[in-house]
Order: structure tokens, then sequence, then C-alpha cells
């Protein structure tokens, strides 16, 4: 699949921060399906990505898209609920 939202590094340095390796062909194809409906799904609700923003110890950065912080965060949010991520092996 074509990288064509840019998230292909996004998705490499999520799985190896989480998981300590790449992500298969499979995987990053699937992830990167996922980034690009998030984030249009937010480009097409801005006020959700502005609210999403809001929740957290720590304010957004400013001069960020709301759009792409917002579909990195579900991104993020799908790594750390990976069976893989939360049971020991």
């Amino acid at each position: 699949m074509k990288d064509s939202t840019g998230s292909g590094l996004l998705i490499e340095q999520g799985y190896f921060t989480v998981l300590a390796r790449p992500p298969s062909k499979d995987e990053m194809e699937l992830m990167q399906k996922l980034f690009a409906a998030e984030m249009k799904a937010f480009q097409a609700a801005p006020e959700e990505a502005a609210k999403l923003s809001e929740v957290g110890e720590a304010p957004a950065a400013d001069g960020h898209d709301q759009a792409v912080l917002a579909a990195t965060t579900m991104l993020v949010r799908t790594l750390f609920n990976l069976s893989e991520t939360i049971t020991r092996h």
C-alpha cells in the first residue's frame, strides 16, 4: 500500500516504542488504513479533534494540526491495546 498519508514513519516509530519491533507488512497496511480513516474523520469534524487534544495532563502543543494529533492519538491507543502489548509471554 502506498503511504499517501505520510504515516509510515510514525507507525514504525510507534511499533518500535511500544512493541520493540517493526510492524509486519500486513500490520503496516492496516495501521495506514486506520490512520487515514481517523484523519478523514477528524478533518471532517475539527471540533472533535480539538476536544480530544484537550484531554490529558499537558496541553497540546500550539501550531500543530489538530486532526494529525487526534489521528496519532487513536493510532497510539490502538498500539497500547494490542494483545501483544498487554500480555506477557
